[in-house]
């Protein structure tokens, strides 16, 4: 519920022998992964206030950082409100369940809009038919091919014998007088429009004066009922087009109009949603005492937020001298495997994403944040968020880090890290008085080498196609994050074997590429990955001192890490926030903060 992939990555991580093994939540491998926190400044701050003081104290604090420079991001966010407090409730739940309602209603009128907007198109269908024969005899007139307009005009003879002259009324219509004359209604479609005298037509087709009278009267009919109907066609179809594109508009603006209320429905997100969440009411003391009987809520909050560490008396390098671009797939630093699974995936992109990532910078520091613990990293992301992360995606965090960095993180491939978690709880006693018991938990600095800062964002990517996941398969665009067409090949594929030919096109969007391909994709990605995942062990335990020169991140931690960059972490983020908490909640002998 609240474990985030970054955490169990940590769990899955082996780290050398040879190196003091770092503390519970930390990994470090000597100059390869780099997520520590110092021991003296995890902090675990627990509070009492009046209500809404958190708010004002914490909410500065996040502009406070933002003044400074660090990024920041929300990464999960839960709340459980008590029925019994009326208020609060109403504000949370009832609010969620009025988004529900009007979800609920946005789906009923996209459900009926699809089902006019078939039976629209079904008219269409009929009508594009119709002036499909009318366009094949016009073309045969201007090419003067005979049988292709005694075949078009045979269709229209058929549709006004079975649809029109059949309710002329009995005795008259030509399938009602059949039994007079077999043979009429085939002399009728042997009839050309400028056939309309009887005694021509009796000649021609050797039959008696009277039928011959009956041809001639049906075939003027026939002529100007053509006319007409050809007018009606026309005039309908156009009609019906402009209804049908007028359906297909309002079908994608109620989709896009539910899309911020499915976000905001999703926002609100209760404790006991999931199984994690639900532990932790029922062993929560709070919760249980008061959940029930007494007016309670309590909401979560794990917030991010760093910023690049800048020590230049320790890193004196050019910027400029670092910065280069190159074609995609010719990128010397990229790990191995991960240009193959690139290759492999590119047909997939569209022009637009193919034209962005034609080209790719270096990374301002000079060593490229994707390596090979960031695609050990992927499937924990995966796992955890439920989603399939493609290539794209890590090119698109990678650029993401880049865009953020490009004026607030210096040449230095080191971040300070701020993870906080904030669980506030309010109570409202009997007597009306309220009481709000914020805990910081942690409350903790890390210090991040870029390449676990890329992992949260890879993670943040995460959590935003989950999210788009959500919301187009409740609209019905997508299932599980999958296109409908790919669904469908996927649990009736006898479909494509019976119809090879129609699968593809007429049921289903055919998809950007060939199942051929989207198979070699997932192979090679999974190829990829799980090689970096079984090998993890063997990197770390290769890791010696002896190897200090190849590697890009620091490998002294004794000394240069504790004494050097957790200085800086104290001296710029620890103390300064911990002063300016304290001292805002009014605890005695704190008066400093930002």
């Amino acid at each position: 519920m609240v474990t985030s992939a970054l955490q169990e990555f940590v769990n899955v991580v082996p780290h050398p022998t040879s190196y003091t093994t770092p503390a519970r939540g930390d990994m470090f491998i000597p100059g390869e992964l780099i997520h520590v926190a110092p021991m003296n400044m995890r902090t675990y701050l627990d509070l009492s206030s009046l209500p809404g003081v958190s708010s004002r104290i914490v909410t500065p604090f996040l502009y406070y950082l933002g003044r400074n420079r660090f990024q920041r991001y929300k990464l999960f966010e839960w709340s459980e409100v008590s029925p019994v407090h009326a208020q609060f409730y109403q504000l949370t739940i009832q609010q969620k369940q009025q988004l529900e309602n009007l979800i609920k209603q946005g789906l009923a009128s996209i459900s009926s809009a699809v089902s006019d907007f078939d039976l629209l198109l079904h008219d269409q269908r009929k009508y594009r038919e119709f002036l499909d024969y009318f366009e094949a005899i016009e073309k045969g007139k201007k090419v003067k091919n005979e049988d292709l307009m005694m075949k078009n005009e045979q269709t229209l003879k058929s549709i006004f014998i079975d649809q029109v002259d059949v309710h002329t009324g009995e005795g008259i219509a030509l399938k009602l007088i059949a039994s007079r004359w077999p043979t009429i209604i085939v002399d009728f479609l042997k009839l050309k429009d400028e056939d309309t005298d009887p005694k021509k037509i009796a000649e021609k087709l050797k039959v008696t004066e009277a039928e011959g009278v009956v041809l001639a009267t049906k075939n003027k009919l026939y002529v100007k009922w053509k006319e007409l109907f050809r007018e009606t066609v026309l005039g309908r179809f156009n009609r019906i087009s402009e209804l049908v594109e007028a359906r297909r508009k309002s079908i994608q603006e109620y989709r896009n109009y539910l899309r911020p209320i499915i976000e905001r429905f999703r926002n609100i997100r209760e404790l006991g949603e999931t199984e994690e969440g639900r532990r932790i009411l029922n062993r929560s003391v709070s919760w249980a005492r008061r959940g029930v009987s007494e007016a309670y809520s309590m909401d979560i909050q794990v917030i991010w937020a760093w910023k690049g560490m800048s020590l230049p008396d320790l890193f004196k390098r050019s910027k400029e001298a670092f910065i280069d671009e190159y074609d995609l797939l010719k990128y010397p630093k990229f790990p191995k495997g991960f240009k193959e699974w690139i290759k492999t995936e590119m047909p997939t992109w569209s022009d637009e994403n193919k034209n962005r990532y034609r080209r790719i910078r270096d990374y301002h520091t000079g060593i490229e944040p994707i390596d090979k613990w960031v695609l050990a990293f992927i499937p924990v992301a995966e796992r955890v968020w439920n989603v399939k992360l493609t290539a794209l995606d890590i090119l698109r965090a990678r650029q993401w880090m880049i865009n953020d960095g490009s004026a607030l993180f210096p040449n230095w491939p080191y971040f300070k890290v701020w993870e906080i978690t904030i669980v506030r709880g309010v109570t409202r006693y009997a007597d009306g008085v309220e009481i709000e018991n914020p805990m910081f938990d942690p409350w903790r600095p890390y210090l991040d080498s870029q390449n676990v800062v890329l992992m949260r964002y890879i993670e943040l990517v995460a959590k935003e196609k989950q999210s788009e996941n959500y919301i187009t398969d409740l609209l019905g665009e997508t299932a599980q994050g999958k296109r409908i067409a790919e669904i469908i090949e996927e649990r009736y594929p006898e479909l494509k074997a019976k119809y090879p030919e129609l699968f593809g096109t007429t049921f289903v969007q055919r998809p950007l590429v060939t199942e051929k391909e989207m198979k070699k994709v997932t192979e090679t990605k999974e190829r990829v990955i799980s090689a970096m995942t079984m090998k993890m062990r063997d990197w770390a335990n290769s890791i010696t001192r002896g190897l200090v020169k190849s590697a890009p991140y620091e490998t002294n931690f004794e000394n240069l890490i504790t004494r050097q960059y957790f200085r800086e972490i104290r001296d710029t983020m620890w103390v300064p926030a911990n002063n300016y908490l304290r001292s805002r909640y009014g605890i005695p002998g704190f008066k400093s903060g930002p």
